[in-house]
């Protein structure tokens, strides 16, 4: 980051010969440079930039100075530097295009989305996330923009794939990729422990993948993945209506990811209506007749904007469904497997094990769930490989 604050100085600076004799006052050493110029006027932005966005300041009056909130959360920053790995380089001091002209704002075209983050690419300026207004209530939100300068023009930022909503992150300009990291979850849920690369251009941000485990024995097949041919559906489904910008559709539980990375935007589903049940989610192999033997149920873990690889024994206390039956379709009529009535339940994954049955699809009915809601993350229909 010191490099890029060094560039940055040297390369649009409206100054350049006041910029050279500092330099030269400094020894041009890249270090001194770095470390007595570049690293306080770096640490200064970014500190402002974290009070302009600490959600606990209330707006109005009540909100303090930067000077009264430094020095109560000063003591939450470590002021030893980063080990420097590589060796700093100093590049040629460039005027800036317009150096020497007076200095001029001028209007640019409204943002199309919540204030979030922004970086400068070099070409572009990309927002992302933050708080939206909608009527007297806040949000956070997961969308973002493009900025083409140039043009006076915005471009929205893909959707698919990209981090759960928040407010107060960390966004960076790696060259070639933005990186969000961190921040506080949406809807006041708490911090976000994870985040994803977005590179302009392509179709969706790149969030680090699950591995998935490496079958022993007889090799097994997951037949409702949706890689698989699997297809699902659901009884209801929360709606854009209800929950603008969020997706919850049941296709979320095929796609293999067991932890719920994208939990509201696509990583699971979560049934329509509030507090009444049954609900049901079904997974058709495509007409297609397996033999089915372990069907495990993936319910939403209580830390969702961080969740783990579950576990058998992992529990949950805020979201998960508590009754269910694991059903499939005997050609005519919908069968409980033996074994598949489930009461009391409060594992994040519940794997349902019984006698093989031949079938082209599989259900799981919810009978009651916590929080009034059927959440699903993710849904394993296994047999033998045919």
């Amino acid at each position: 980051m010191l490099q890029a604050e060094i560039n940055r100085m040297a390369r649009g600076t409206r100054h350049p010969e006041m910029l050279r004799e500092i330099f030269a006052g400094l020894d041009d050493d890249p270090q001194l440079i770095a470390e007595a110029l570049a690293r306080p006027v770096l640490v200064e932005r970014l500190i402002r930039n974290f009070y302009a966005n600490d959600r606990r300041l209330q707006a109005g009056s009540s909100r303090p100075t930067f000077e009264e909130w430094w020095q109560g959360v000063k003591g939450d920053f470590s002021a030893r530097p980063a080990a420097v790995k590589d060796a700093y380089q100093l590049p040629a001091v460039e005027a800036a295009a317009d150096a020497g002209a007076p200095d001029t704002w001028r209007p640019m075209s409204a943002l199309p989305a919540a204030t979030g983050t922004a970086v400068w690419t070099g070409t572009e300026m990309i927002v992302w996330g933050g708080l939206a207004k909608t009527g007297v209530a806040q949000r956070d939100v997961y969308t973002g923009a493009r900025y083409d300068a140039a043009g006076d023009t915005w471009t929205p930022t893909a959707i698919l794939r990209a981090p759960s909503a928040r407010s107060a992150h960390v966004a960076l300009w790696t060259g070639s990729g933005m990186i969000v990291w961190g921040g506080d979850a949406s809807n006041y849920t708490g911090t976000a422990t994870h985040g994803a690369i977005y590179t302009p251009g392509s179709t969706t941000p790149k969030p680090t993948p699950t591995p998935t485990p490496t079958p022993t024995g007889t090799p097994l097949t997951n037949f409702a993945l949706s890689a698989n041919g699997g297809v699902a559906s659901a009884s209801s489904t929360t709606t854009q209506a209800e929950l603008p910008g969020l997706n919850f559709s049941p296709s979320g539980v095929i796609d293999g990811d067991r932890k719920g990375l994208n939990w509201e935007h696509g990583g699971g589903w979560r049934d329509a209506t509030n507090g009444a049940f049954p609900d049901w989610v079904q997974i058709d192999f495509s007409g297609a007749v397996k033999k089915v033997d372990e069907v495990s149920v993936f319910s939403l873990q209580d830390n969702y904007t961080g969740p783990a690889e579950p576990t058998e024994g992992m529990a949950f206390t805020k979201y998960g469904v508590t009754a269910f039956e694991v059903q499939y379709w005997d050609g005519s009529q919908w069968v409980t497997v033996p074994g598949g009535a489930i009461t009391n339940n409060n594992l994040v994954r519940r794997k349902v094990t019984f006698p093989v049955v031949t079938t082209s699809k599989v259900r799981v009915v919810v009978h009651n769930a916590l929080g009034g809601r059927s959440r699903i993350v993710e849904v394993e229909a296994v047999g033998p490989a045919s």
